[in-house]
């Protein structure tokens, strides 16, 4: 259905294309990265978060100063311990930003994390949150449920 983004039949060439096998190509004039330099990641949030990254155009620092995100981006990760309310949102961040972690996360480093602090005082240069770009609501947890959206 074109109101949803949506092809009326599954990825065609079985390319397994993800969460979505029926969503749109994005738009190849707009949405491109030719040197490979940013990365799709997601997480789970409250609207506040998600409302103060619409409106800073940045990754929101977290209270500890480091921000984990789901790499690459899965709605399963951390699903179950997401809070009733919550929506899972996908964006796109420089690939530079993130440190990997565990397999399937990373974590954005802030200015205000261990790092961050470290490096003010021994007068390096303090990481800062990065931008966050083609930021997208993917699912929310209803009733217990993780629920996704096209």
């Amino acid at each position: 259905a074109p109101e949803c983004g949506r092809f009326v039949s599954q990825d065609p060439i079985g390319l397994r294309g993800g969460l979505n096998l029926y969503q749109y190509a994005p738009n190849p004039l707009k949405y491109i990265d030719p040197l490979g330099l940013t990365a799709t990641v997601g997480r789970w949030m409250g609207p506040a978060e998600y409302q103060q990254m619409l409106d800073t155009g940045t990754v929101v620092q977290s209270s500890t100063g480091t921000t984990h995100v789901a790499y690459p981006a899965d709605i399963d990760a951390f699903g179950k311990q997401a809070k009733n309310g919550a929506m899972y949102v996908e964006f796109d961040v420089p690939e530079k930003s993130l440190v990997p972690t565990n397999e399937g996360w990373a974590k954005i480093v802030g200015p205000d994390s261990i790092e961050g602090r470290l490096a003010k005082r021994k007068g390096l240069p303090v990481p800062e949150m990065p931008t966050a770009e083609n930021i997208t609501v993917r699912g929310e947890k209803i009733n217990g449920e993780v629920e996704a959206k096209c």
